[in-house]
């Protein structure tokens, strides 16, 4: 093998980690968003440029009803429901990035998961990030939506995802001057 090919299979396991780790945090704190009537969660993101958000979290109850909407940009006013989602009290539930140090005794560079306290939308868009396939938001990127169906068991996960592309269509002359 290459450097490129060991860096790829470590960075992927290194992703599936990070996605477990994420599933697990979910499952913990999944019986609190059950006890506020939740039957499902909607997210809408979209990406491009090499930058993407989640622009849309959706709670809704059995019957399709939304119940909560987070929005990027906050297009809600605050409620009962939403101290409950966003209230920034879980110990360790956000997912800040990841950071290096050096291994003292290998010398050989080590990659790190930082967390920070966060709340249960933050739990809910770090599953949903670790979903996301890789390069979602690079170059002309890509939208979709991601639905959590609370009411089944285990948890279903629903993924709709497109890829932006460019089209190009030719147009051919010749000319005498």
């Amino acid at each position: 093998m290459n450097d490129f090919s060991d860096w790829a299979i470590k960075r992927a396991e290194e992703k599936e980690k990070h996605k477990n780790a994420q599933f697990a945090k979910f499952k913990e704190h999944l019986p609190k968003i059950k006890e506020q009537a939740v039957s499902s969660i909607k997210i809408e993101y979209c990406g491009g440029g090499d930058s993407g958000e989640i622009q849309n979290l959706i709670y809704c109850d059995v019957d399709g009803r939304e119940i909560y909407e987070s929005c990027a940009w906050g297009c809600k006013d605050p409620t009962a429901l939403s101290k409950i989602f966003e209230a920034k009290n879980i110990p360790n539930a956000q997912y800040r990035g990841t950071t290096y140090r050096t291994d003292a005794k290998t010398g050989e560079s080590v990659r790190e998961q930082t967390y920070v306290d966060g709340s249960l939308n933050d739990i809910v868009e770090d599953v949903a990030y670790s979903l996301l396939p890789s390069g979602w938001e690079v170059n002309e990127g890509s939208r979709g939506t991601i639905t959590f169906h609370l009411d089944e068991t285990p948890v279903k996960v629903e993924l709709e995802h497109g890829w932006e592309i460019i089209k190009t269509e030719w147009e051919a002359g010749t000319y005498e001057i």
